[in-house]
């Protein structure tokens, strides 16, 4: 069976997180969503030394989802995220820091941040910011991929910037990565 786990987080800090959609046959969809309450003004913020987000199949990969929207922050610490299945192309994982509207109500820096990051994926990987959002890894930074990686900044208010302070690799079928500064070897 396909299963999906979702969570909408106005404000959690945890020692870790585990998020699994992983199915027999397909893998479901593992979905994170930083934003706001349901009051439309307390803004999100996700603090977790670990986080680990899984969408596996034995067959076909589901899509592992993190939404971190404008006005708020995650700092995921060590964290993995994996989409994985034999059919190429299947699944993926989609991240997207900074989209949405901004009220004016938010941390001064809206953001993703982890101490290292690990991304593995039968599909596409695709991360995109916006309105000035940064994205920053403070140590490794692997993306593998058996289809294409794009890193892209959509603009919106202000350009935003991926910076990764530690190792770099990126490993797709094509990669399309703006606006990356990366310090390590």
């Amino acid at each position: 069976p396909t299963r999906s786990r979702s969570s909408r987080i106005a404000s959690l800090t945890t020692d870790s997180l585990v998020l699994v959609a992983d199915g027999s046959t397909t893998g479901g969809t593992a979905s994170i969503d930083v934003g706001y309450a349901n009051d439309g003004v307390t803004v999100g913020n996700l603090t977790t030394d670990m986080l680990t987000a899984s969408a596996n199949g034995a067959a076909a990969a589901g899509e592992v989802l993190l939404n971190v929207a404008a006005e708020s922050s995650a700092n995921i610490g060590v964290a993995t995220l994996s989409a994985l299945g034999a059919e190429p192309g299947s699944g993926g994982i989609s991240i997207f820091v900074g989209s949405g509207y901004s009220y004016g109500e938010g941390p001064v820096t809206t953001g993703l941040f982890a101490d290292s990051l690990i991304l593995n994926s039968s599909g596409p990987i695709y991360i995109e910011f916006a309105n000035g959002a940064l994205f920053d890894v403070d140590g490794a930074f692997t993306a593998t991929s058996d289809d294409e990686i794009d890193i892209v900044d959509n603009g919106g208010e202000s350009k935003g910037d991926v910076t990764v302070g530690g190792a770099l690799s990126l490993s797709g079928a094509s990669i399309l990565a703006g606006n990356l500064s990366a310090g390590g070897a």
